[in-house]
């Protein structure tokens, strides 16, 4: 999971003595106050649950009023709350998570309408809590499928109100309290950015106006370093941390000088994103209905250029011209006079475009250099007609998708009939199969530069062959001891006596941040990927695993595939341009090889892939999830995933019938719910996610989960 920061975030946040500590209701007996199982304990009160059935000794004691209103299949609670420090604890609040409807309640009251989350205050006589005196309040439940425990509970005193919002800065005044910031403010430290903000982009502190301590208040700090200072991107709606919020391919202060949008990757809505549009020398504000498109590519010895004028919209992004592979089969390196590298031309059968080949100098000595077309049908090269020569270049014009090569035409003219690139192939061959056989109905066409759990290349275009065995960084657990924590940062000198409970409270405060606004599904999907983290190993060691061992997916627990995560990630914009870029470059493919599929087939070395190559060459962005201050389901992406480790792209049911093909392609994203050094570990409860994830303290109960999305698309064309 990367989720770095831009500057660190230098202060102690957490882990202090003397915060709220939530605990996930446990076995009885393990100190909580009376005979219930514990549902919350800090150094005040100590608060345990149990569920009291008729024929039950403590059945007796149930308020009659929740004993007689009691339906078919529900339930009655009990809560004990007992006050274990010498003071009075006065308008408190439990805050806890359940799935069951609360449908009465006894010497508590409901704080307001239930969620997800419940919140019971105390009423009455037990709306303060005496020192060493036991209060206790019921609740009845309808439950679910069945009923439920509550989990991920809270406390909140003296008037504290995790319901409230007092300074109407989306975050509840207990966080607030808990984070130590000022409820009553929302920008605690005054530096021009909300508590808000500074919590979500993480790269300042809400408590320090100037964090890094270079006499310029964070709000006039410019950390992506896009020339607008973080106050006014916040202002403008986008990103602080992201030169080019849209991703379009221009800066956000390039875009103000352009009157652009930039947090619109089309500001016209012409079908062409703005970046495009200022390459091709056309206007971003004022819908284009052609465009005048050049296209280059580097083929070592030889580099091609292709001009086509008057195209739509939708046809821009299909007209490229791509370097082939050295070992294609219609002419690999035998064929006679071969030069370098030959090329796809992909473009729409309409129109003519004007193709140039320059060859290196020193390679058009004594040869006699020409420009030959496979031609499909005869599934042999021929000369192009109409072509030009004029010292080292070669100009043509050309209709329609095809492959180009310039060769030595002595040579290969005088060569045989049998000889490579003359000889008539037959149709493509498939994966390992004669060269008769169809295509292959099932398999993978694209792996990206970071493979499935284990750890990133040191240059994501050059991946080692073979890949590195070794496990990513973010997936190693219980592999650091006190003093290697502490070595990373002073911060951690309390995780030897901080109560683990403790942790648990704000590292879901992160979470329920980044849950806020959001819909069901994106609730959802931090929601399974928290609850895998904390309670996926029930409590069991899962053993250590460090950076030294190879990656062992039995060791982990998946989540998200065909869930609400999946559901998520294919609503989001950025996984839609994703799809729609890397399905328009495939169905081009196959369209340019007459339904064929044994280009795209993976290779152990991935710079030998052409959908690898491609999408580095187009530039194709993998999804990306910044925190956003309007977009609560943006935020909750944001937690759960933020980047992805890494992509595939499989090929499913496909057929070929005549000129036609279909089929699907599941677009499979994976990521790994757990944190490295490098990501930011010393803020607000990251410090306790790295910290339950990490140190030995803690036995390996808490291994990171491997979080997947897999979205299946259809394809289809006629060539």
């Amino acid at each position: 999971m990367n989720r770095s920061a831009a500057v660190p975030l230098g202060t102690a946040l957490l882990l202090l003595l003397g915060t709220a500590v939530p605990a996930a209701a446990g076995p009885p007996g393990d100190g909580a106050a009376g005979d219930g199982a514990t549902l919350y304990r800090d150094d005040t009160v100590d608060v345990s649950y149990r569920q009291v059935a008729p024929g039950d000794a403590a059945w007796s004691q149930v308020p009659a009023a929740l004993r007689g209103g009691a339906t078919e299949g529900s339930y009655v609670a009990r809560l004990q709350l007992v006050n274990v420090s010498d003071h009075p604890v006065s308008k408190w609040s439990l805050t806890f998570e359940l799935s069951d409807r609360v449908t009465d309640t006894s010497a508590a009251r409901l704080a307001a309408p239930q969620d997800t989350r419940t919140t019971l205050q105390g009423v009455g006589p037990t709306n303060t809590l005496q020192p060493g005196r036991t209060e206790t309040v019921w609740y009845r439940a309808e439950p679910g499928a069945e009923a439920d425990t509550p989990t991920w509970a809270s406390f909140a005193k003296h008037g504290i109100s995790p319901t409230e919002d007092t300074d109407g800065d989306r975050l509840p005044d207990d966080l607030e309290v808990r984070a130590k910031l000022d409820p009553k403010s929302e920008d605690t430290d005054g530096d021009g950015i909300s508590d808000f903000a500074e919590l979500g982009y993480r790269f300042s502190s809400p408590l320090r106006a100037d964090t890094d301590g270079d006499g310029t208040k964070d709000g006039a700090e410019d950390p992506d370093k896009d020339g607008l200072t973080t106050a006014r991107e916040l202002g403008l709606r986008t990103t602080p941390t992201r030169a080019d919020s849209d991703q379009d391919g221009l800066s956000d202060a390039r875009e103000l000088k352009l009157r652009t949008e930039p947090t619109k990757a089309d500001t016209d809505g012409d079908g062409v994103q703005d970046g495009e549009e200022t390459r091709l020398h056309a206007s971003p504000r004022a819908k284009n209905s052609v465009f005048d498109v050049t296209r280059r590519a580097d083929g070592g010895a030889t580099t091609a250029e292709a001009t086509l004028k008057g195209l739509r919209a939708k046809q821009v992004g299909g007209f490229q011209i791509t370097r082939l592979p050295a070992g294609q089969r219609e002419f690999p390196k035998s064929t006679p006079g071969y030069l370098g590298s030959g090329f796809q031309l992909s473009a729409p059968a309409e129109g003519a475009a004007r193709l140039t080949f320059r060859l290196d100098p020193g390679r058009s000595e004594r040869i006699a250099p020409a420009l030959y077309r496979y031609d499909e049908k005869a599934r042999h090269l021929v000369k192009q007609s109409g072509q030009q020569r004029s010292g080292n270049a070669i100009t043509a014009m050309a209709d329609g998708s095809a492959k180009y090569v310039v060769l030595d035409s002595h040579a290969f003219d005088k060569a045989g009939p049998k000889a490579p690139g003359k000889r008539v192939l037959s149709d493509g061959p498939s994966d390992g199969g004669d060269p008769g056989d169809p295509p292959p109905s099932d398999m993978l066409i694209h792996q990206s530069a970071f493979r499935e759990g284990h750890r990133k290349a040191p240059d994501p275009q050059n991946p080692p062959v073979p890949a590195d065995p070794r496990v990513a960084d973010d997936l190693t657990f219980n592999d650091y001891d006190f003093g290697e924590l502490t070595d990373l940062d002073w911060e951690f000198w309390v995780a030897r006596i901080t109560p683990e409970s403790w942790m648990w409270a704000e590292f879901n405060d992160i979470m329920n941040f980044g849950k806020l606004g959001a819909d069901a599904d994106h609730a959802q999907s931090v929601d399974d990927l928290r609850n895998a983290f904390r309670y996926g190993r029930d409590g069991q060691s899962a053993g250590t695993v460090t950076v030294d061992d190879n990656f062992d997916p039995g060791r982990y627990l998946y989540r998200g595939s065909g869930t609400a995560l999946s559901r998520a990630v294919g609503a989001s914009p950025q996984e839609k341009a994703y799809t729609d870029k890397a399905g328009q470059i495939i169905k081009q493919s196959l369209i340019d090889n007459k339904g064929r599929t044994d280009q795209l087939k993976v290779q152990e070395d991935l710079t030998k892939n052409f959908l690898f190559q491609e999408f580095l060459r187009q530039d194709v962005k993998y999804p990306v999830y910044d925190f956003s201050l309007w977009d609560g389901n943006q935020r909750a992406l944001s937690i759960a995933i933020h980047q992805f480790h890494g992509q595939t792209i499989a090929l499913k049911d496909y057929k070929v019938e005549g000129n036609s093909f279909s089929g699907k392609l599941v677009f499979h994203s994976y990521d790994h719910f757990g944190l490295d050094p490098d990501d930011e570990i010393t803020a607000y409860g990251f410090i306790d996610w790295f910290t339950l994830q990490h140190y030995d303290r803690f036995d390996g109960k808490y291994p990171p989960a491997i979080a997947q999305a897999d979205i299946e698309i259809p394809i289809s064309g006629t060539f």
